[in-house]
């Protein structure tokens, strides 16, 4: 079968089960959605949404652009808000799982010994499609929290792609387009940037992907800092990432066992400066596996991400799941497994409404609140234990000779045979 042809199915598929769980939690706009739902009335009422007296944003403008349209979109049809903005997401998402499934069928095919035929590689991008198709993680971030998190995420894979199959000229540029597009989004994808420039084969394809990627955003920012430039300031500056999740989530978790209600953070943020403390510790993690393939690095970095910073909001768990369903495993499962029993405990304690679809009500789902604080800090606590194990195994792991790194400069003929064989 054609990569096209396989990744289209993989897509349909994951299409399918996203819009029959967006029926299933369509409900009142709350939490994120409900934030999201105020910006595009904002917009919808002609305000900057930066500068509006109640509730003003903190998202880039390309995502308040798509909050607009899903309003636009539950204006002129019988939908709601809710479940229209839960589509563009899941929409996004479906593409994310084509993608897996093609960068796993080329990382796959290029690493394949010269006298392998090519059904391993399309197995392996049928498992890596199909297990983020039916992710727990995946399905409870996009389809019931609503978080835009997946549409970054389906960017940066295409992205990868490109860059891995090098389906059409100039793709280095085109994939940090992609990445530059990812960021009027939202920003997480630029801890990704530097390795994806890595990746690239000389200094001139690096200078000319990084204008690529960067041009946009800046000339988007600068706009927005010329029209207001406290309010822009104030939201990079705040910026720092809920304490949900990591080590400081799991004192939370610890602090709060067995209250009659959620209990409240212990610890509510880090200093600034605790975001300048990671780059030593990304600097070394990269050093370690930067003669390793690029999935391998982009997994080590969010790793130790998770490991190091702290404070991850619930949504920020879902950005290692791509790439880790590019090589199918016990890691990847048993990680998505602990990620969705936490972020389960965490919503049924702190936002209810993400599941139930409704303010105010709780499912009832046989366990009490103490029951569940319990399970937080159990899946808390498990989920950190699997994030150490996954990076020692990727620090320690020695590379096979058939792996590499780095593309290399491709020939237009390899290229084109590497996105007709493995991409």
């Amino acid at each position: 079968m054609s990569p096209a042809g396989q990744a289209t199915i993989v897509f349909c598929l994951a299409l399918s089960v996203r819009v029959g769980l967006c029926a299933v939690s369509a409900g009142e706009p709350v939490v994120d959605v409900a934030s999201f739902q105020r910006w595009a009335e904002h917009i919808a009422a002609g305000r900057n949404p930066y500068t509006a007296a109640e509730w003003p944003a903190n998202y880039p403008p390309l995502w308040l652009l798509g909050c607009w349209l899903a309003m636009r979109v539950s204006r002129l049809t019988w939908l709601g808000f809710d479940p229209c903005l839960k589509l563009l997401v899941g929409l996004f998402d479906a593409s994310t799982a084509a993608a897996v499934s093609l960068v796993a069928r080329a990382l796959a095919w290029r690493s394949r010994p010269a006298a392998e035929s090519d059904s391993k590689a399309i197995s392996l991008a049928w498992v890596a499609g199909l297990l983020y198709i039916f992710n727990p993680v995946a399905l409870l971030v996009g389809c019931f929290q609503g978080q835009n998190d997946p549409v970054v995420l389906a960017l940066v894979l295409w992205a990868l792609w490109l860059l891995i199959a090098q389906p059409v000229r100039q793709a280095e540029v085109v994939a940090l387009l992609l990445l530059g597009l990812s960021v009027l989004v939202k920003p997480f994808a630029l801890l990704w940037l530097p390795l994806l420039l890595g990746y690239l084969p000389d200094w001139r394809s690096r200078l000319l992907a990084s204008a690529a990627s960067l041009a946009l955003p800046a000339a988007v920012t600068a706009a927005c800092l010329l029209s207001s430039p406290s309010a822009v300031l104030g939201s990079i500056a705040s910026y720092r990432g809920p304490p949900d999740f990591g080590w400081v989530g799991l004192y939370n978790a610890w602090s709060n066992l067995g209250h009659a209600g959620a209990g409240t953070p212990i610890i509510e943020r880090l200093p600034w400066y605790h975001r300048l403390a990671f780059a030593p510790i990304y600097a070394a993690v990269w050093w370690r596996l930067r003669r390793r393939p690029i999935d391998e690095q982009l997994t080590g970095v969010v790793l130790a991400l998770y490991i190091f910073y702290g404070t991850l909001g619930a949504q920020y768990l879902l950005w290692l799941i791509p790439f880790g369903c590019l090589r199918p495993g016990r890691q990847v499962l048993s990680t998505s497994l602990w990620t969705a029993v936490a972020l389960l405990a965490f919503y049924q304690l702190h936002h209810p409404a993400i599941l139930s679809g409704e303010p105010g009500r709780v499912l009832r789902l046989g366990l009490t609140i103490p029951q569940w604080g319990a399970l937080l800090f159990l899946g808390q606590a498990m989920l950190y234990a699997r994030w150490i194990r996954w990076l020692a195994l990727l620090l320690t792991r020695p590379g096979t000779s058939s792996e590499t790194a780095r593309g290399g400069k491709l020939s237009r003929r390899a290229g084109i045979g590497l996105a007709k064989c493995g991409g």
